[in-house]
């Protein structure tokens, strides 16, 4: 059995740049950790909900590109009424090797509808990072 990850924004830390005061030396560049599955996940829809596709797309493997015909444009398009997405469940379900799935629950807010979704996604460790691949998961209006 798997712990569940825990549901704390990890791209915020991922980011994160440490403050220095004034005249000191800038610290030598930090290489930032890689997310983890769930925070991936999380990072990939909510850079889409910002109308950063170029980042989310990037966050994309190979699968979930395919279910956008392999076009980014068409990626936008679907995404692209997006305006935020909550989370009410966010956990790694499993991990095995190079490949964990992720529970998820979401609210999706877009400029004409609100989709509720819950199920799985996958993710692929691929460069050493995370992306994110179609699964399970299933989504109602309303």
């Amino acid at each position: 059995a798997t712990t569940p990850e825990p549901t704390r924004d990890a791209t915020a830390e991922a980011t994160a740049e440490p403050t220095r005061e004034a005249g000191e030396e800038p610290a030598p560049a930090a290489t930032p950790r890689a997310l983890s599955p769930a925070a991936t996940v999380r990072a990939f829809y909510e850079r889409a909900a910002e109308d950063d596709f170029a980042g989310a797309w990037r966050l994309a493997g190979p699968g979930m590109r395919d279910v956008y015909g392999g076009s980014r444009a068409e990626f936008e398009r679907q995404l692209g009424s997006l305006e935020r997405i909550e989370f009410p469940e966010l956990a790694l379900q499993a991990r095995s090797g190079s490949t964990a799935t992720v529970r998820v629950r979401t609210v999706a807010t877009h400029t004409d509808r609100v989709d509720r979704c819950a199920g799985t996604l996958r993710t692929v460790r691929s460069g050493g990072r995370w992306l994110v691949e179609p699964a399970g998961l299933s989504c109602t209006p309303g």
